[in-house]
């Protein structure tokens, strides 16, 4: 098995060890082809992608939920023939901070392979009217 550097790998790899003394400037790992030492050390999944330089904080404030609702007074419903109306405006994930550099949504998920960072608002809206 060998890993071929042709596939999609993160930015931060291009900034991987390449010669003594890089360790200075850099956390990412060197690779290593199998020529040159064993097949654990060639695996870039285990030295970078899951390493803990790439764990950042899940820490992050998110407005979730808002919701508002208005009923019609009596006499207003009574000038209007109806018994009652009343209408509601719901709103979810209207804005997130993440506190890591990234600014990754913890709550992120991966759908088909692809990463989605955030969610994005969703708003709905009712009537209620009884006759």
């Amino acid at each position: 098995f060998s890993y071929r550097l042709d596939r999609n790998l993160h930015n931060d790899f291009s900034k991987r060890w390449k010669q003594p003394g890089d360790e200075a400037f850099t956390n990412v790992p060197a690779y290593y082809s199998l020529k040159n030492t064993s097949i654990n050390e060639t695996d870039v999944t285990f030295l970078y992608k899951y390493a803990d330089v790439n764990v950042v904080t899940a820490s992050y404030i998110k407005l979730r939920e808002v919701s508002l609702g208005y009923r019609l007074p009596a006499s207003a419903c009574k000038a209007l023939h109806v018994q009652h109306a009343s209408a509601r405006l719901q709103a979810s994930n209207l804005w997130t901070i993440a506190f890591n550099k990234e600014g990754i949504d913890p709550e992120a998920f991966y759908f088909a392979g692809a990463r989605s960072d955030r969610f994005y608002p969703l708003v709905s809206a009712s009537l209620n009217i009884d006759f």
